[in-house]
């Protein structure tokens, strides 16, 4: 419903000449990055009714719709090296972007290595990281913070600057939202 809304409110935009088309980034997601997919026609997360996900066989029906104009760059999220290798190993057409999460308890570095050897962008979320990581825990990053005179979404949201990527917030508390 929500998407639905989205689009009638950016066909408005475009109509009323607010802002084109081609000045926007629209990221939409399909989601493959699971360790599971569900058999067709079941509903549920029954060990019986999950397979794996054909990777391959996804990329190259994005390839297609890349191919037609219906997308400007295909890319993947929460890939790790090795999937990631695994699909550049098919891939007729290279993924633009991989995005994963990123925060000083989870840096990412050797995948921002490997993205970088392959021409593949990092977009990174979660900077001041995601519900459950310990980093807003750690004495040596408080001190870090306090002695900063900055805010924590602040520091916190470019842990992973130095490495070339691009951050992209996502809070999970109106707290973190005000950092």
């Amino acid at each position: 419903m929500a998407i639905r809304r989205s689009g009638a409110v950016l066909k408005k935009l475009f109509d009323d000449g607010v802002v084109k088309r081609e000045d926007l980034w629209i990221t939409s997601k399909l989601w493959i990055h699971w360790p599971v997919s569900l058999r067709r026609g079941y509903v549920g997360f029954k060990s019986e009714n999950m397979t794996h996900p054909n990777i391959p066989n996804t990329w190259r029906a994005m390839e297609t719709l890349y191919d037609f104009g219906k997308a400007r760059a295909i890319g993947v999220s929460h890939f790790s090296t090795k999937k990631l290798g695994d699909l550049l190993e098919v891939a007729r057409i290279p993924p633009a972007v991989n995005q994963v999460e990123c925060h000083p308890s989870w840096n990412q570095s050797k995948l921002c290595t490997f993205c970088q050897s392959k021409g593949v962008h990092l977009s990174v979320y979660s900077p001041l990281g995601s519900l459950g990581t310990t980093s807003l825990k750690s004495d040596v990053l408080k001190n870090l913070i306090l002695n900063s005179g900055r805010a924590i979404g602040k520091v916190f949201g470019t842990s992973c600057s130095p490495m070339g990527v691009a951050d992209g917030p996502q809070y999970t508390t109106q707290e973190h939202k005000r950092g």
